[in-house]
């Protein structure tokens, strides 16, 4: 399986796993006084389970547009689903289409899917979720990465959230692991 071993931030050096774990939407959360902190610079994502986290991380805040107006970053997350293309509207659930699109973004081939339940069928099923893992809803019905496990608490990024990409607990939802590349 892919890994990221290191994240270089440009004009920052290099931060291990434990920085990544901690990172949301251009903050670093310092692990020891729990501090936050805004970064300098870009962030150069490799691919990998951790590249989508990162991933993830980078569309926070992708807010479908009201009215009849479509945000064109949704519809770029449909392209990556097979019969769907950029013309498609984001009132439409999009949950699975940000999905392929994080992982295939990641180095990895998704589902083609944009239906939240093909998920129960990528990689391998997994009882023990890492970051980068696929969480799957109880109903099928939704679908995100995993971004963090801290004591038990599961969070996961997910598009079509309150219609937008966002950060979420997730309670009894099945997981996937990527296939190995």
């Amino acid at each position: 399986m892919k890994t990221l071993e290191k994240l270089k931030l440009h004009n920052l050096g290099e931060i291990g796993v434990a920085e990544q774990k901690a990172m949301r939407g251009g903050r670093s959360l310092d692990p020891v006084n729990g501090s936050c902190t805004n970064l300098i610079g870009e962030v150069t994502v490799y691919g990998g389970t951790l590249g989508m986290v990162q991933n993830a991380i980078g569309e926070l805040g992708v807010t479908e547009y009201s009215g009849s107006a479509n945000n064109p970053r949704i519809q770029e997350y449909f392209g990556s689903c097979n019969g769907l293309g950029s013309n498609t509207p984001d009132s439409i659930a999009w949950c699975g289409s940000f999905a392929n699109y994080i992982v295939e973004k990641s180095g990895y081939e998704g589902t083609g899917s944009a239906m939240a339940s093909s998920w129960y069928n990528w990689g391998s099923p997994t009882s023990n979720p890492q970051p980068g893992d696929i969480a799957i809803s109880p109903d099928g019905h939704h679908v995100g990465v995993v971004t963090s496990v801290t004591n038990g608490v599961i969070t996961i990024i997910s598009g079509n959230y309150g219609n937008q990409v966002a950060e979420s607990v997730c309670t009894g939802y099945s997981f996937r692991r990527a296939p190995e590349n």
